[in-house]
């Protein structure tokens, strides 16, 4: 049974108008999700904004903030010089460099503690095993385009499992980025650190296969916007003042580094730790 077009909310007032997401797709998505994304009540689906570049401001540190650890999530693209909107959707949380390392040891500490024990380690969750150490996620992503009026496509992890590509901290700045399918350098699609340019490598992407979404493999990035798809996940006003989120100031996480982070939240500037030439 078709689902009414979802509800965006998170919208400043005014800038609706902004929202590059079709309806026309966002009910096709919508109809592609797993049950679970679905809410008991209301029958209207209701997507959260997290990140827009066109609202907060092209900054990929604003789209960390927003994005990671807000469960089932959206990215939506849209290139320079075309009408042509594609994404991604992923039931797992996006998740940081260090999560992501504190999760597989913490997966390798279960695993030998069952395996000392002489338990069975089928109840212990593993890597997929033709899953690049560089991807994580789960089958239930895809890919989607509004090209000819909406196309869903889905994980063929009889392929690969390389489903999730997030670095948000690298030793190689050109590795920071997100993205979706494919292989390392060689994606469904990829956001550089910066949010200006994207990729969509080859004629096609063996881990979801769909043709390349956009017409040139390099392109300059126009839009991008995140959704969450649980209202769980929404930190709302009451929420914070209740104590229920967990949020971590910037400035505290990045304590040395405070000026910098400013400057940078405020689009001021960007700082990395590439040498500088002399002048």
């Amino acid at each position: 049974m078709a689902r009414p077009p979802p509800r965006l909310l998170g919208l400043p007032l005014g800038e609706e108008v902004h929202c590059i997401l079709p309806e026309s797709l966002s009910v096709i998505i919508a109809n592609a999700l797993p049950s679970t994304c679905w809410p008991v009540s209301p029958w209207q689906p209701q997507w959260h904004l997290l990140y827009s570049s066109q609202i907060h401001g092209r900054s990929f540190q604003k789209l960390v903030q927003g994005l990671v650890d807000k469960g089932p999530t959206l990215i939506v693209i849209k290139a320079c010089d075309s009408a042509n909107v594609f994404g991604g959707f992923s039931m797992e949380s996006w998740q940081t460099v260090a999560a992501r390392e504190k999760q597989d040891k913490n997966r390798s500490a279960a695993a030998r503690r069952a395996a000392r024990e002489g338990h069975d380690t089928q109840g212990v969750t593993h890597r997929p095993v033709n899953q690049n150490r560089a991807f994580f996620g789960s089958e239930d992503c895809f890919l989607f385009s509004n090209k000819d009026g909406g196309v869903i496509y889905r994980a063929k992890s009889s392929v690969n499992s390389n489903f999730m590509y997030f670095f948000d901290v690298h030793p190689h700045s050109d590795k920071i980025g997100i993205g979706m399918g494919g292989q390392p350098g060689h994606f469904g699609w990829f956001l550089d650190r910066w949010l200006e340019r994207g990729t969509c490598h080859g004629v096609r992407c063996a881990t979801f296969g769909n043709p390349r979404l956009t017409d040139a493999e390099e392109w300059l990035i126009d839009v991008v916007e995140a959704y969450t798809l649980l209202p769980d996940f929404v930190e709302t006003p009451s929420k914070v003042s209740q104590g229920t989120a967990e949020r971590e100031s910037c400035l505290k996480k990045h304590a040395n580094d405070a000026d910098k982070v400013l400057l940078e939240l405020y689009g001021f500037h960007t700082f990395d730790c590439r040498e500088r030439p002399e002048c």
